[in-house]
């Protein structure tokens, strides 16, 4: 799966998106989310602090010797 982000203008309620040569799928799922303000993004993008190593020796895992996992399950393809 590929994922392109672009940002469009809006004129008519309509928005033009121009695809990259490179990709050749014939059908799309769009996803349209409005651009925020950058009052409200720098509000969203705020680090808080976070407490490291809460969960040490309450929980582990073990990763198997014999594990294995292809790329294309890794990328979910």
């Amino acid at each position: 799966m590929q994922a392109i982000r672009e940002y469009a203008v809006v004129k008519n309620r309509q928005l033009v998106l121009n695809l990259p040569e490179y990709f050749e799928h014939s059908e799309v799922e769009v996803i349209v989310l409005p651009i925020c303000r950058a009052e409200v993004r720098n509000t969203l993008s705020e680090k808080k602090a976070r407490t490291l190593g809460i969960l040490k020796g309450k929980a582990d895992y073990t990763i198997r010797d014999d594990f294995k996992l292809t790329d294309e399950e890794f990328l979910g393809e």
